[in-house]
């Protein structure tokens, strides 16, 4: 059976962006995902085991083949040394290759005379289709370092054979959430809780629940990834693999989360993976988080200060124009100049509004109040402070009950000592649990980027591996729900953060609880909260 592999640099050069190839043309009819490399080095080696199928100088290209996966090398060289002259081939169409061996060689003069535009194009191309994870970000390489790794399609399934993408038309000896002291049945039909009855005999079609917790589906409405998927990867099918990988968390649905970055990128962004949304088989798509570009440059968190972008209503009504107007909620400053015709705009459109990266003080939170504004997003980072003289954003979250607060609860982010006390303060209807996870949380092996920055699992969160700093959560939501208990919640406190209130904060009444009409998403529990089934009503 194929296995994924990882592509590795073929040459020593920059790792540029394919917008920067000075050959557009022929990038654009690939049909293929890529990455494209400035030159400093001298020779081109195989950049993993394979086979050379088509070796053409002339074009100045040639492509290996793997279990099917075709990497296409194209050495750009504009107008200098035409006709396969700039450089000599060492191997031969047909010829085995392994990972390392030389395959081309630059003759001198071209080494000498190349222009600044020079590039190696290597665009992957597969007729089962084959997706990119972990790419390199940009900037310098050398031979042989990882590029990024090839997925190869396969048919998903839980190695625990754990979930179920369809409804069943009983769920029999199950406990409640908030109120496990009967054994109930559930009637599911066309997807909705038809009827929620004691459990008697039984009947056909029913699926024995042997007595364990049912719950409404977890809702995560703030995520960028999970398994090596996710939408910074820029491509339709990374968005689909999550929604599939998340069902098997026990999620049931989700708010995909696009970074800050320059309100371009992420128009392209929006306007590539929102066609898609509505169509996934997995956890739903609510529509769209996105964490800036409107934030404050004194609180970035890992976010890039050059991607942070003034308050600009039409950039914003861009984003929305790119994204089908499937735009969910959006974390911003609201200390910002000129943020306020964005907040109506977003009102306008029932767009949830989260005030995070932010450097406001605790006046400037009442004011954003005043406007709409009541949900912070990932409570007490990348937040002003609370200080006895300024209570800052965090202080007024704390203490205004208008305010719910999202929370990481991985122990890390925020102190188990501060989220019981929050409990303590706060209603269970203004906690909203969330993962924050990056990309590679739950991808099986290395290498690890994140927002296109290598980063290692350290204590529990990723760190980028440059700096050490916390890059972001490891989170799943079930592991959160667990934390919660763990740290003094009830189990329907729990639910309560983990589903009940995300739906209610974006207006869904037809999920996040267990009853009759409500959608039919639903994670069976044994006792030691382990996950047995997913139900995707």
């Amino acid at each position: 059976m194929a296995e994924n592999f990882t592509i590795y640099a073929p040459i020593d050069g920059e790792l540029i962006s394919l917008t920067h190839v000075p050959d557009p043309v022929f990038s654009e009819r690939m049909l293929g995902d890529g990455i494209a490399i400035d030159p400093i080095g001298d020779t081109i080696v195989a950049p993993f085991d394979g086979e050379i199928i088509n070796f053409n100088p002339a074009l100045h290209a040639f492509t290996i083949a793997k279990d099917g996966v075709e990497l296409l090398i194209h050495v750009g060289v504009e107008t200098v040394m035409l006709n396969g002259e700039g450089f000599a081939p060492l191997v031969a169409q047909g010829d085995k290759v392994v990972k390392g061996q030389p395959l081309l060689q630059f003759h001198p003069t071209f080494l000498s005379q190349r222009l600044s535009c020079a590039y190696v194009l290597l665009v992957v191309t597969s007729p089962a289709g084959a997706l990119l994870v972990n790419r390199a970000p940009e900037g310098h390489t050398a031979t042989g370092t990882p590029l990024f790794q090839v997925l190869l399609q396969k048919e998903t399934s839980s190695a625990a054979d754990n979930t179920v993408q369809k409804s069943t038309s009983v769920l029999a000896n199950v406990r409640l959430y908030d109120n496990p002291e009967q054994l109930v049945s559930i009637h599911i039909a066309n997807g909705k809780i038809e009827k929620i009855v004691p459990t008697q005999e039984s009947c056909p079609g029913q699926l024995d629940g042997k007595g364990n917790y049912v719950l409404p589906g977890l809702i995560d409405l703030h995520i960028h990834g999970f398994g090596g998927f996710g939408p910074e990867i820029g491509t339709q099918e990374s968005l689909l693999r999550m929604s599939q990988v998340l069902l098997e968390q026990g999620v049931t649905s989700f708010c995909p989360t696009l970074y800050c970055g320059q309100p371009a990128d992420m128009e392209n962004l929006l306007r590539t993976l929102s066609p898609v949304v509505g169509t996934e088989k997995g956890a739903r798509i609510l529509g769209f988080h996105l964490e800036g570009p409107f934030i404050s440059p004194q609180k970035p968190g890992v976010m890039k200060p050059q991607d942070i972008a003034p308050a600009s209503l039409e950039t914003f009504e861009r984003l929305y124009q790119a994204a089908q107007g499937k735009i969910a909620s959006m974390t911003f400053a609201p200390e910002v100049a000129g943020i306020e015709p964005v907040v109506n705009f977003c009102k306008e459109k029932g767009i949830l509004l989260q005030a995070g990266h932010t450097n406001a003080t605790y006046e400037e939170m009442l004011q954003a109040k005043s406007w709409g504004v009541h949900h912070v997003t990932h409570f007490c980072n990348a937040m002003s402070p609370l200080h006895h003289r300024a209570p800052g954003a965090v202080g007024a979250a704390l203490m205004d009950n208008n305010f719910s607060c999202e929370i990481i609860a991985d122990g890390v982010h925020v102190h188990p000592a501060i989220i019981s006390f929050l409990r303590r303060v706060k209603s269970s209807r203004k906690i909203v649990l969330v993962t924050d996870a990056l990309l590679p949380t739950g991808q099986p092996e290395p290498p690890f980027y994140a927002n296109r920055e290598e980063v290692i699992l350290e204590g529990g969160v990723w760190r980028r591996k440059a700096d050490h700093v916390i890059a972001g959560s490891a989170l799943t939501m079930l592991q959160g729900v667990k934390n919660l208990m763990a740290w003094g919640y009830s189990l329907e406190d729990a639910v309560a953060c983990a589903s009940t209130n995300p739906a209610r904060l974006l207006g869904l009444n037809d999920r996040g609880m267990i009853k009759e009409g409500a959608c039919a998403d639903l994670i069976l529990l044994d006792k030691n909260l382990n996950l047995k089934k997913v139900f995707r009503g």
